[in-house]
């Protein structure tokens, strides 16, 4: 456009600049995509971070939730800042600048993660928790930032007008983290390893960069350029192998496979094979004690024991030792069918494989069986604590023959063991006698628990003998010294009244978490660990619509590991079926919230307020389907469930936006991205580490819906 103008006499010629409407349009649909690809990034950079620290850290729930909390807390205070954007000229370039960033720091990222081990702790040793938020914290921090940053700054630019625009980027990305959560959950996972999963998140990331740099600020595109270079050499120098000689040094690496469910590693030393899963030791070939123990006190006990079910660790040698009591069939159950592949690399497996959930195999076995033997964890996370319930040893107990006897086994202690590891050992032992007539208890590092309506006995080296069953430790001499009258009194006398461990009130994984917490940490810092969310609040106190929004994440966040709960209970850990419910909820966050963007003219103040009692009235329907359980045996019910949690939450930010809607588009997205992330933040830490195993589901629902009432009460005053 040419504007004429005058001054002294003379006319001037200004000339602006304005694009055509086809550049306008062509901008639009970047931006739109590129929302898209940094919900892509956010949601499977994240899900490869969590799974390369529970590695390194030897994790469990309470790790798990450190970790997943620090990221929403860090993404949700990127958000925050990113309203100091708000006097930046060129938002544009900023914003294809930052998107650059966070295209290769996923990869620089995990190569860190992996190396941490050898800077923070000595081989074999593991991290205490203020190590581990302390280091998880910085690492993940300038990606999580950088996360949050864009998605208040990209508001400034995008499609709509006002609080409408908010909504639309909230729904954009939540497109963009369905779409995520299905390719790493259904196609990345299966055919790459982390780095390789991260490079896809760069090219994607790059090429939009890329197309907008190319429509709107060609000045970027040597940056993108030697960005591209600079990766592709890095990725070149195979950063898999070289990380993980840091993680096991002086071993020889001999695979390295990633799977759903886990990273299986399996390395060399001398003439031992040692075996990882997600980096914590698993077995090795020379562990023979540990093999023998699992199988021979148990089998034993029952005269020829012709079936025999094992329920996972069959590749550690456990099913050798079964085989020396000739039974007519050995079921060997495995959750993950990488693990059978790797073993049958480096051993035969003499059984029948069932490659599922132990849980859901029993719970719809047909078979009879003599002898069961658990050989998993402690009940160190709410899903592995599944196999420790009531409910679960009432199924062991249909499949059994009348005289057939279970196994398990939890860390003890031969001549001392801590209150937090007498609880967990009591809270077991009161929960199988609940079920079985006679428990006997082999006290050792590990006590092993063997159950049983018939009688059992503590004579297992005569009975070995007379089976003529030959063992390397598990003999007299050793059966001599480590059962003595005095530790196994000892034991006995640990035993306290407790209440009994359940799908729906795991107290033994609360038990477990504090002895991990013993052992690694304390419960100052778990303490000063869940403050720190809680200090946004003091330095910015919230009113009753940010209070709500946070009320509102923090219920997404705990009604979603409710109903996974439920479901796990009811149909076991099945991988796709538990990617279908958490779809299903990222499907109702964004129909609900693009429902909302169009429909922000229509409703006000008393709709949120609606909204809020909404949830509540969900999180009780929630405690009576789990009251009454035949309610919730249909399976649709659960992803509908799920559909339904992320559709009331995903309504609320934009009428939210709406509602309170500052001078500026971005202050307004700052404040609620914030506030609704860190309200995710609390959720996730609290519900899965604390609510869950201290109060129960039934009593946490509650706790859910009553905030989410309260905070709508407040806004309906306000």
């Amino acid at each position: 456009m040419i504007k004429m103008t005058r001054t002294s006499g003379k006319p001037i010629i200004k000339r602006n600049y304005t694009p055509d409407l086809n550049t306008l349009y062509m901008k639009d649909k970047v931006v739109f995509f590129s929302v898209i690809g940094i919900g892509i990034s956010s949601v499977v950079t994240q899900l490869v971070f969590i799974r390369e620290f529970l590695g390194v850290f030897f994790g469990n729930e309470l790790v798990f939730g450190v970790i997943l909390s620090e990221w929403l807390f860090l993404t949700g205070l990127g958000s925050y800042l990113g309203r100091l954007s708000e006097g930046i000229k060129k938002k544009t370039r900023l914003f294809i600048s930052l998107q650059i960033i966070l295209s290769i720091l996923p990869l620089f990222s995990i190569f860190l993660i992996r190396v941490l081990r050898i800077w923070i702790t000595l081989p074999g040793e593991a991290a205490n928790l203020g190590i581990i938020f302390l280091s998880s914290f910085l690492i993940l921090l300038p990606y999580c930032v950088v996360s949050g940053f864009l998605l208040t700054l990209v508001c400034s630019f995008f499609r709509g007008k006002g609080p409408q625009k908010i909504g639309n980027v909230y729904f954009t990305d939540s497109i963009g983290d369905i779409i995520g959560g299905l390719l790493f959950t259904f196609i990345l996972v299966f055919l790459m390893n982390s780095f390789g999963i991260v490079t896809v998140i760069l090219l994607i990331n790059i090429f939009l960069a890329f197309l907008l740099s190319w429509i709107e600020d060609r000045r970027m595109l040597p940056f993108i350029i030697l960005t591209i270079i600079g990766s592709l050499w890095f990725v070149s120098i195979n950063p898999d192998i070289l990380s993980l000689k840091f993680i096991f040094p002086g071993q020889e690496i001999l695979l390295h496979k990633d799977s759903p469910y886990g990273s299986i590693v399996v390395t060399r030393t001398g003439t031992q094979l040692n075996f990882y899963e997600n980096g914590i030791p698993w077995f090795s070939t020379q562990d023979v004690i540990s093999r023998e123990e699992t199988v021979h006190y148990a089998m034993v006990q029952v005269e020829n024991p012709r079936k025999v079910l094992l329920i996972s660790g069959g590749i550690s040698g456990t099913l050798d030792e079964i085989r020396k009591y000739r039974p007519e069939r050995i079921d060997y159950v495995e959750l993950d069918p990488m693990v059978i592949d790797i073993g049958r690399q480096f051993q035969s497996i003499p059984a029948r494989v069932y490659m599922t959930d132990g849980r859901f195999f029993v719970k719809n076995s047909n078979e009879r069986y003599d002898v069961i033997i658990i050989d998993l964890p402690d009940p160190e996370n709410i899903q592995i604590n599944r196999f420790y319930t009531l409910e679960f040893f009432q199924e062991i107990k249909r499949i059994l023959n009348p005289n057939g006897v279970l196994s398990l086994s939890l860390y003890g202690g031969e001549n001392y063991m801590s209150e937090e590891s007498r609880l967990m050992n009591s809270i077991i032992y009161n929960t199988l006698k609940r079920v079985f007539k006679n428990i006997l208890v082999i006290p050792g590092e590990r006590n092993y628990f063997l159950a049983s309506d018939s009688n059992l006995t503590y004579n297992i080296s005569d009975r070995i003998k007379t089976l003529e069953v030959n063992t390397t430790y598990v003999n007299e001499n050793y059966i001599q010294a480590k059962l003595t009258q005095e530790r196994i009194s000892f034991f006995l006398s640990s035993i306290q009244p407790t209440e009994l461990n359940t799908d729906f009130n795991p107290k033994a994984c609360f038990y477990s978490v504090l002895l991990w917490l013993r052992q690694f940490g304390s419960i100052q810092i778990l303490m000063m660990i869940a403050l720190i969310p809680c200090v946004f609040f003091f330095i910015k106190k919230p009113n009753p619509l940010e209070f709500a929004i946070t009320t509102t994440g923090f219920a997404a966040s705990g009604l979603e590991i409710v109903i996974l709960l439920s479901f796990q209970s009811v149909y076991g850990y099945v991988y796709h079926s538990v990617g279908l419910l958490v779809t299903s909820f990222m499907i109702g966050v964004t129909i609900g919230s693009y429902y909302m963007s169009r429909r922000l003219k229509y409703v006000g103040k008393n709709f949120f307020v609606f909204l809020e009692t909404s949830i509540f009235i969900l999180s009780l329907t929630l405690t009576g389907l789990i009251l009454l359980k035949e309610f919730y045996q249909t399976f649709f019910i659960f992803p509908l469930l799920a559909f339904v949690t992320g559709f009331l939450t995903g309504m609320e930010f934009p009428l939210a936006s709406r509602l309170h809607l500052e001078k500026s588009v971005i202050k307004t997205a700052g404040n609620l991205f914030a506030y609704d992330l860190i309200g995710g933040c609390l959720g996730a830490f609290f519900i899965g580490v604390i609510f869950i195993p201290v109060f129960g589901v039934i009593l946490t629902c509650v706790i859910i819906g009553s905030l989410n009432l309260f905070s709508g009460f407040l806004v309906y005053r306000s």
